[in-house]
């Protein structure tokens, strides 16, 4: 065979080997690609499952917590405590069916018994302001009132819009007879929620504390305008050292 006809047979031989490999390696790519892309696929609709999945599984979750606080609102506190309980069993983190189980418990007269479920909403929530607040009132009705402030004013701070928040603390502050220091938290309460009843009464009385007597009647005329009344001991103790003022009635509502 002539040189040059074999060196042309060589070349060739090699041309249509590499052309050989180049298609296998293309193949091969492709097919990567393919289950590459199948995967893709699949991850997305297993995610798209799972997140629809858990999704269902939130909105069930709410619509139960819902149904527990509905029932607290109807005073079923026997309810609301198995519910809870069921809720936690499906729902270990739940903080809000530790916090409505707290509650009921201390609407039953069981307010030692609460204290473990709001310290364990405040461990999975501790942004939870309303959980802080029954926290400290449950402490409060035991009479441990230096203990409750701390749990209002981190209620508070995490919410400053809670007019109860600063009502209970104010009260908290009178019980301990720091009158002073409880009229700026009561008279917050009522900048932010004029017809906080909770409020009106332990300002009256903190007002009577502290001799501001034209004050303390002041507030209880704010009360009687957004139909509110002050308790009659709090009126009968207030009017022996001052008496209701009559001619300028309309001015100290001013």
């Amino acid at each position: 065979m002539p040189t040059k006809v074999r060196w042309m047979w060589i070349v060739s031989c090699f041309f249509i080997l590499g052309g050989f490999l180049y298609l296998a390696v293309q193949s091969q790519i492709q097919e990567a690609r393919v289950k590459q892309e199948e995967a893709r696929v699949k991850k997305k609709a297993e995610n798209e499952k799972r997140a629809k999945a858990e999704s269902e599984e939130r909105s069930k979750t709410f619509q139960k917590t819902k149904d527990i606080a509905e029932l607290s609102a109807l005073g079923k506190y026997e309810e609301v405590i198995s519910q809870a309980r069921e809720l936690l069993q499906q729902d270990p983190k739940n903080a809000e069916a530790y916090m409505w189980w707290g509650i009921a418990l201390v609407k039953s007269g069981n307010k030692s018994e609460a204290l473990p479920q709001f310290v364990k909403a405040a461990e999975l929530d501790p942004r939870n302001s309303k959980n802080q607040v029954y926290w400290g009132l449950t402490l409060a009705m035991m009479g441990q009132y230096e203990e409750a402030m701390p749990k209002y004013e981190k209620a508070v701070k995490l919410d400053p819009e809670n007019g109860n928040a600063y009502a209970y603390w104010g009260a908290s502050l009178g019980q301990l007879g720091k009158y002073e220091q409880a009229i700026p938290m009561l008279e917050q309460a009522l900048v932010l929620n004029k017809s906080n009843d909770i409020a009106y009464g332990v300002l009256v009385d903190a007002l009577y504390h502290s001799r501001q007597y034209k004050k303390a009647w002041e507030v209880v005329f704010r009360a009687r305008n957004v139909n509110l009344e002050i308790p009659p001991d709090s009126l009968d103790r207030l009017a022996r050292e001052m008496p209701e003022p009559k001619g300028d009635t309309e001015e100290i509502k001013k």
